[in-house]
């Protein structure tokens, strides 16, 4: 299958760190370690290093696994699995500004792409977490919009979604790719 490269830049650009959904006013809990001083600056580089290879195989699967919901056809199940996937991360993430931080960019992320894409999928996932109160976390939406904007039409495979949310969580922490990301 031929990939469709405009539509890869379309991803990209979701992915620039840029984007305006709030990704540089969090620092994902970084700015608490280091004033109840758990972190200090000579720490900094391993600190950041073992960040990205821990929180990236987690926020990549997580990723994973929203792109694969965006191929539900069943309503009901899409729900409760977006619900349940949601949850599950917000029990992962035990540090609250982590959490805080990634459900306020999931949240405005989804809110953006509602803007830009005209997808009934986007709509229930934003509803069904509002309806109930629930999370909406960064990884797990940049997946299900990856999936409904490459989807099987043009030859993007998940794995370069993946790419793509890699690379924004990458730029927002100021450093370059550490290690590879595992397979879902």
């Amino acid at each position: 299958m031929h990939t469709d490269y405009l539509t890869l830049l379309r991803l990209m650009q979701l992915a620039d760190s840029a984007l305006p959904v709030g990704a540089t006013a969090h620092s994902f809990g970084l700015e608490t370690l280091v004033s109840e001083e758990y972190l200090e600056v000579q720490q900094l580089g391993a600190f950041l290093k073992d960040y990205l290879e821990e929180a990236g195989v987690v926020e990549g699967a997580f990723c994973c696994l929203g792109y694969r919901l965006s191929s539900h056809t069943d309503l009901a199940l899409f729900t409760a699995q977006w619900l349940a996937l949601n949850e599950r991360l917000s029990a992962i993430k035990t540090s609250r500004e982590s959490r805080a931080a990634s459900t306020a960019l999931g949240r405005r992320f989804l809110q953006l792409l509602l803007s830009l894409e005209d997808a009934p999928l986007i709509h229930l996932a934003i509803q069904s977490a509002r309806s109930v109160g629930r999370d909406t976390h960064y990884s797990v939406a940049f997946g299900l919009a990856g999936g409904i904007i490459c989807g099987a039409i043009s030859g993007i495979e998940w794995l370069e979604a993946k790419c793509g949310f890699t690379q924004f969580d990458e730029a927002h922490m100021g450093v370059k790719h550490l290690g590879e990301a595992t397979d879902c």
